[in-house]
């Protein structure tokens, strides 16, 4: 038996991207195509029509040998879950506009917020700058210059 090599790759990608939809993604598939889903449903199509159109389209529903096209029920399901994280979600952006403890910032302040520095208060300070070390100084320099300093602060009438 010969077999063709270009039709065995397109056979091959076409079960490798069916692969990709099952589990999490079906989720994402139903959600891509939810507005489609409701004007059918508005327009009376049936939810196993929808199913078999997903199927076709190749939607599928299980993990390693038991892959197969979404079913009605799963179908429903998944459309389920959507719709009730949906009105969780603007459940919960409702409530957190209402709080009046919690001022949006604008769009501007926003932009300009992005370029992070440090407070005043933990900026360098000039005295710091007397303090510089080189890359080349040993231990026992930089002890010294470190006692020198903490002496500063013990001597008396200054």
């Amino acid at each position: 038996m010969a077999i063709d090599p270009k039709q065995l790759a397109a056979s091959a990608l076409r079960h490798q991207a069916a692969q990709r939809r099952t589990g999490a993604s079906t989720f994402a598939a139903v959600r891509e195509v939810l507005p489609t889903i409701r004007g059918l449903r508005e327009k009376g199509v049936s939810w196993a029509a929808i199913a078999a159109a997903l199927g076709e389209a190749g939607v599928t529903q299980g993990k390693d040998d038991t892959v197969q096209p979404i079913t009605v029920d799963r179908l429903r399901a998944v459309h389920a879950q959507i719709v009730k994280a949906d009105r969780k979600a603007e459940a919960k952006r409702a409530n957190h506009a209402a709080r009046p403890d919690i001022v949006a910032p604008s769009r501007s302040e926003t932009a300009r917020s992005k370029k992070l520095k440090l407070s005043d208060e933990l900026g360098i300070k000039p005295q710091d700058d007397k303090r510089e070390r080189t890359l080349f100084e040993g231990e026992d320099a930089i002890r010294q210059r470190d006692l020198a300093g903490v002496e500063r602060l013990f001597k008396k009438g200054e």
